[in-house]
């Protein structure tokens, strides 16, 4: 498959069908269901293929295979991978969905994946509208990176600049903008 994006929006707009039922509000972020859970290994899964394919873009020579392997190459390379905040546009949310990478921490959403994934029955509350949110974020950012690393074989000094940026994120996105171009983006479509 050349592009992920096909499958992003795929769980977007599943994603944007549940604020039909459940306002997108910080004091509903607790809020789970079936769906909630459906959505949230679905959207970690893809997260997995994601990093998993922007590692070997990276470093080819590397056999990055989980969660920590991805973030000792992705941190090391792409230096504001981790600082990156996603505007839910809509909704008027934000999120820096990688942030603890720069602690070296596994993200507190990607716990709660596992947990579901693994224990969902002592932790079915965990597949919540947070950690759908969060993990769609970092689902469209590693789209995002990828993006970049296949077309541009991006150097380690690499940041996101408004006239790189522009022209690569397609205009079918609804939920998700990076913050350093939302204003722009707000301005010109």
């Amino acid at each position: 498959m050349q592009s992920y994006w096909p499958y992003f929006f795929a769980l977007e707009s599943d994603v944007d069908k549940l604020s039909r039922y459940v306002e997108f509000t910080e004091s509903n972020f607790s809020t789970y269901s079936i769906e909630m859970v459906r959505l949230y290994l679905s959207i970690c899964s893809e997260i997995d293929v994601v990093l998993k394919e922007l590692c070997k873009e990276i470093s080819p020579e590397l056999n990055a295979n989980n969660i920590n392997a991805y973030r000792k190459i992705i941190v090391n390379e792409l230096k504001d991978f981790n600082s990156q905040e996603v505007i839910c546009c809509k909704f008027d949310l934000s999120f820096t969905p990688w942030k603890s990478w720069k602690n070296s921490i596994t993200p507190e959403w990607w716990s709660s994946h596992n947990k579901v994934k693994h224990q969902r029955k002592e932790f079915y509350n965990r597949a919540n509208l947070e950690n759908v949110l969060r993990s769609l974020a970092a689902l469209y950012l590693a789209n995002l990176y990828l993006g970049f690393v296949k077309d541009k074989k991006l150097s380690p000094e690499f940041t996101f600049s408004v006239m790189d940026t522009i022209p690569k994120i397609p205009v079918q996105l609804e939920l998700f903008r990076v913050n350093s171009l939302f204003a722009y983006i707000r301005e010109s479509w």
